[in-house]
C-alpha cells in the first residue's frame, strides 16, 4: 500500500530551515502588531500586578488575541487579550480576584478552551481579558453577577 505524501514537510535543508523560522517569525510580529493597542492599553494593570506581587503575562500560544465572542458567527469580533495565569488553582483565582481588584469587570464565562475561565472587562473601555480560573471561583463570580 503506497502512503500518500502530506502538504506540509518538514525542512531537509538549511535553506528550508530558515525560510521556516522566518515565516513563523513574520507571523508572529504580525500578531504582535495587531494586539499592539491592547498590549499598551494593559501595562498599566501588569505593572500594578507585578507590584502586587503577582505574576501574569500575556499567553503567546493562543495567538495574542482571542475573540471572545458568545457566538463566533454572529457579528464583529469581540476581542481580548488571553493572559498566562500559571497552571495552579490558587494561582489562577488570586490573579482574577486581583485583576477584578484593579478595577475589571465580570462579563461573562469563557468555556473554549482548558481550563475554562473568564472574560474580564475594564468599565467604560473594550478592553477585555480572557483569564483562566477554577470551576469554583467561576461559580462564584456567575453567582455574584446573578445577585
Amino acid at each position: 500500500m503506497k502512503r500518500t505524501p502530506t502538504a506540509w514537510q518538514p525542512p531537509a535543508t538549511y535553506a528550508a530551515f530558515v525560510a521556516e523560522e522566518l515565516s513563523r517569525h513574520e507571523s508572529t510580529l504580525k500578531r504582535l502588531e495587531q494586539a499592539r493597542k491592547l498590549i499598551i492599553a494593559i501595562e498599566p494593570d501588569l505593572a500594578r500586578l507585578r507590584e502586587m506581587g503577582i505574576t501574569a503575562g500575556i499567553e503567546p500560544r493562543y495567538g495574542l488575541i482571542v475573540d471572545c465572542r458568545e457566538d463566533i458567527t454572529a457579528g464583529r469580533a469581540v476581542n481580548a487579550i488571553r493572559l498566562d495565569t500559571g497552571i495552579f488553582r490558587d494561582t489562577m483565582d488570586r490573579n482574577v480576584r486581583a485583576l477584578i481588584q484593579l478595577g475589571y469587570m465580570f462579563e461573562r464565562a469563557w468555556r473554549h478552551g482548558h481550563p475554562a475561565g473568564v472574560v474580564l472587562r475594564r468599565p467604560k473601555t473594550q478592553i477585555r481579558l480572557v483569564v483562566s480560573c477554577t470551576p469554583e471561583c467561576l461559580a462564584t463570580l456567575e453567582a455574584k453577577e446573578a445577585a
